[in-house]
């Protein structure tokens, strides 16, 4: 799988991470306010994990600012201290194409971002961007299936942020809660 660019490397990296299993919505809870579940909060903990085994530390988050996603979040920070998030508005629910305009704007010396969004967003972006002729394989076939709550796709850019545009990006690992250990 991958681990953090070192400082030297010019690499770019993607993280792309739908938020965890949410309370389904009723009546008396607006979407935007619908927590995570006890399975929700285990998933979120256990990509948590993950990203601490792969050596991830995003230079920039951006995480849409619903309730789900910063619990998605809060289960990340406690694993990586010092994460600087910004929760912008349009985050919540934002389309891909939206989205991708965002990353265009990162600046050069950022090297790595980390995205907690929502479905159809986060999946169709990782769609959008991940080569189809890669020599992907199962990671591949995987996320063309299905993006699960609290899956993680990892994207290497091929260049920098403002050259993202579609199937510019190598998709380095595609991975759902069920493919992690538990960590109890």
């Amino acid at each position: 799988m991958v681990k953090k660019p070192g400082p030297t490397q010019k690499s770019r990296y993607l993280f792309l991470l739908r938020h965890a299993k949410a309370a389904p919505s009723g009546l008396a809870s607006a979407d935007f306010e619908r927590p995570l579940t006890e399975r929700g909060l285990k998933d979120a903990a256990k990509m948590a994990a993950l990203l601490v085994d792969l050596g991830v530390c995003p230079d920039r988050v951006l995480c849409s600012p619903s309730v789900r996603t910063r619990q998605t979040l809060e289960q990340i920070a406690l694993a990586i201290p010092g994460l600087k998030a910004s929760y912008p508005a349009e985050m919540y629910l934002i389309g891909w194409e939206a989205l991708l305009s965002q990353l265009r704007k990162q600046k050069d010396e950022v090297r790595s971002v980390l995205v907690v969004g929502h479905n159809p967003g986060i999946e169709e972006l990782a769609m959008s961007l991940a080569d189809p002729n890669q020599d992907g394989g199962e990671d591949l076939r995987r996320l063309q299936t299905k993006f699960p709550t609290a899956a993680l796709a990892v994207l290497k850019l091929k260049g920098d942020w403002k050259e993202l545009e579609i199937s510019t990006c190598r998709l380095e690992a595609f991975v759902r809660p069920k493919d992690v250990a538990a960590t109890e």
